[in-house]
């Protein structure tokens, strides 16, 4: 299957769904699922879960559940946000389901496969765009600087 999107970013989150399986439910079994509306990367473990007051929690930047932080278990509680952020960028979200035999957790992007981007139209002024990208267009009326040198 082809999809439209920025890969480094999903492969990242992906592996990072895949790893916390590993680790928190011994194995990670992979698979995708179509909808009507989405194509969910669903990603199912062994494992006991996530507590349902906790599934929102867990994409809070370096929460852990498992407060050791011995190198069995390992992480510094980022994985979870950062796999987020990606689904985010790419108009979908991840969301976890629990059941008797382990937990699944889907990651769900738009079936139309769009990507966050700052359209720019062609002919468009890069200096009228420099305050909503945060970027500062140089003045080249301005003379250079030397740089500053210490002795």
């Amino acid at each position: 299957m082809t999809y439209r999107c920025r890969p480094d970013g999903l492969r990242r989150a992906v592996r990072n769904l895949v790893e916390n399986a590993v680790r928190y439910g011994g194995e990670a079994q992979v698979f995708i699922r179509h909808t009507a509306a989405t194509i969910d990367i669903v990603v199912e473990d062994r494992g006991p879960g996530i507590p349902d007051l906790m599934k929102e929690k867990v994409f809070t930047p370096f929460f852990r559940l498992e407060a050791s932080r011995n190198r069995d278990t390992g992480g510094i509680g980022l994985g979870l946000s950062i796999a987020r952020a990606a689904a985010r960028q790419h108009g979908g979200d991840i969301s976890f389901l629990t059941g008797d035999g382990g937990m699944q957790a889907v990651l769900s992007l738009p079936r139309d496969g769009r990507v966050e981007t700052l359209a720019v139209p062609k002919g468009r002024d890069w200096k009228s765009l420099r305050g909503s990208i945060g970027l500062r267009a140089p003045n080249l009326a301005e003379k250079p600087t030397k740089p500053r040198t210490q002795h």
